[in-house]
């Protein structure tokens, strides 16, 4: 809304000033929406940088340890997280734990351990798409156990958006994200996160190849 006003003794507003006015209000309109969709461009020009970058990086190493690391970093700066990390399903714990991590205490990426179904990451696994929540431990719909609830308490973060990735159709884990304040991510962040998870799943089964044709 755009809002004028007169004080003292002037004179009401006539519908000359109105439609001056109404004028205004459209060039505004015109104005914000350009400032939006060149926001928006500029945006995903970073994406698509992000996107070039780890793609090349894929093409031309096998470790996948440098290519995990570069998507985690990438994470934290095109989403404007405070922290990222890369899950795997270990089939021995039955579990998901991390594979990488950063801008999380040490601590926590060692003792974590989620079951299929729990928390954001444990549902997007187990679901196969992405999820996330505002604000973790106030959020009803997320299941958790009091221990790690203690462990997010210590850590500090609110927000999670957990995404998965799959390897030729098959669970292999979770790409998840964290903001220290509560919010909602947009439907762009879950596009360009779901992005890098496919990025890292390319890593991680080249890798996995490479491997298996050194041991043939």
């Amino acid at each position: 809304v755009l809002v004028v006003n007169r004080t003292g003794d002037t004179p009401p507003f006539t519908g000359d000033d109105l439609a001056v006015l109404a004028d205004f209000a459209s060039r505004a309109t015109v104005a914000v929406e350009n400032a939006r969709l060149f926001g928006e461009a500029r945006g995903r020009a970073a994406e698509y940088r992000a996107l070039f970058e780890v793609a090349g990086i894929i093409s031309s190493t096998l470790d996948v340890q440098r290519v995990l690391g570069v998507i985690v970093e990438r994470c934290r700066a095109l989403l404007d997280v405070g922290a990222a990390g890369i899950f795997r399903f270990d089939a021995d714990r039955d579990a998901l734990v991390y594979e990488r991590g950063v801008g999380l205490s040490a601590e926590f990426i060692e003792s974590v351990v989620i079951r299929p179904g729990e928390g954001t990451t444990g549902r997007s696994y187990l679901q196969g798409h992405p999820v996330w929540t505002a604000d973790i431990l106030a959020d009803a719909e997320v299941s958790l156990p009091e221990t790690m609830r203690a462990r997010i308490t210590r850590e500090g973060y609110r927000a999670v958006l957990s995404v998965p990735i799959r390897i030729k159709g098959e669970a292999y884990g979770v790409l998840a994200v964290y903001w220290w304040e509560a919010r909602s991510p947009d439907a762009l962040q879950i596009e360009l996160l779901s992005a890098l998870a496919g990025q890292a799943a390319i890593a991680l089964e080249n890798a996995r190849l490479y491997q298996a044709a050194t041991n043939r």
